[in-house]
């Protein structure tokens, strides 16, 4: 491993032993727990070194607040009509999910690629750009071999991160700087959070369906930039085209469980379709759309992906149309969203940002974007 990145790591770990030792008492180390697991985990499965520090951490310490089923039944009718306005704004606008669902992206220069997601940033928020600016330089940034794209990990105790972009080779496509894009989403949320003394992410932020829409918005929001500037024209059409194709399936997904009366059954995080009446409308669903071979329902269902992926990618697409409107004004309000929605799961929460019900709903802006591509 680099040994500026084992630095990193080690400078890191140093600073939550600090904490865990000044914790003392077992209130406070609750308050920590999760960083230490965190980061163990991430030392061992991630970057497979083991930890220095000899913490003795109960399990029973580590927050259990999964509280994201109850949202999704407390909402279940609004996510239900949502995801229904998704799949017939793509069957009224035919769009062919397949296009260009086989075409490879070409490979691209790192560095011509990474000063465009840094025009991006510092066009959106200059604390944002010099955050990520610091975090590279501070190896905080890290490009390994994992079985997800990317994630943030966050460290609420000591109010840091490590950004953790998927990379088995030497070579880069736009995808790599799109999954970056996306992972500035939830630094930019999770900062404006240390930034209010708030280190509630984890235990709050992460228990609701709107855990994706900052990460999400940012993802979109870079691919219109490039769209828009005329940027790596190839690429940014083919990445386009893969953000909508990941809409329809996740908001399919959402739809199919949202007819469910039950998902507390699920095993492992899957939700089964066992009903007739759900599996004629799925397969009804799938001839319309020509959608066939990306996903089986019949294998089951991840009901939290479906979910926070789901609503994330559709209520970006809204938001970027205010964000167009009024960029100042659309950042702060996107800032207030932070603070309330993990204890307000009302969709009115981010009525500021460009949400709102009826409009999405009637499904005028998404069939027009649909109908333009």
């Amino acid at each position: 491993m680099d040994k500026d990145i084992l630095e990193s790591v080690n400078l890191i770990g140093n600073k939550l032993n600090y904490e865990y030792l000044k914790a003392g008492t077992k209130s406070k180390q609750k308050r920590i727990a999760y960083d230490l697991y965190s980061y163990e985990d991430f030392c061992a499965e991630i970057l497979g070194i083991s930890n220095k520090h000899k913490w003795y951490m109960m399990e029973d310490y580590i927050p259990d607040n999964d509280s994201l089923l109850d949202v999704l039944y407390s909402n279940n009718k609004y996510f239900f009509e949502l995801s229904k306005t998704v799949i017939n704004s793509f069957i009224s606008e035919k769009y062919p999910l397949y296009k260009d669902y086989y075409k490879k992206l070409p490979k691209l220069n790192y560095k011509e690629m990474k000063d465009v997601l840094m025009a991006f940033l510092k066009d959106f928020d200059i604390n944002i750009y010099n955050k990520l600016n610091n975090k590279s330089k501070d190896c905080r940034v890290l490009e390994t071999e994992m079985d997800y794209e990317g994630f943030i990990l966050p460290f609420e105790s000591i109010k840091d991160s490590f950004i953790l972009i998927n990379n088995s080779c030497d070579s880069y496509d736009l995808s790599f700087m799109v999954t970056l894009a996306h992972e500035c989403g939830h630094l930019f949320e999770i900062e404006h959070l240390y930034s209010q003394d708030n280190i509630s992410f984890r235990n709050n932020s992460m228990m609701s369906p709107y855990c994706e829409v900052a990460s999400t918005f940012f993802e979109y929001a870079f691919l219109r930039y490039l769209k828009e500037n005329r940027i790596f024209d190839c690429s940014t059409n083919l990445c386009l085209n893969e953000y909508y194709m990941r809409l329809f399936i996740f908001n399919f997904c959402m739809n199919l469980i949202s007819m469910k009366s039950d998902i507390d059954n699920s095993i492992d995080g899957y939700v089964y379709i066992d009903e007739d009446n759900i599996k004629m409308y799925a397969n009804y669903i799938m001839n319309k759309t020509n959608f066939y071979g990306v996903l089986n329902y019949d294998k089951g269902l991840e009901y939290r992906d479906s979910y926070i992926y789901g609503i994330g990618g559709l209520f970006a697409i809204y938001m970027y149309e205010k964000y167009k409107e009024d960029k100042v004004s659309f950042k702060e309000e996107l800032k207030k969203c932070f603070l309330e929605y993990p204890a307000n799961s009302d969709i009115n929460v981010f009525r500021n940002v460009g949400i709102n019900y009826e409009d999405i709903k009637e499904g005028k802006v998404l069939k027009k974007i649909l109908r333009d591509r």
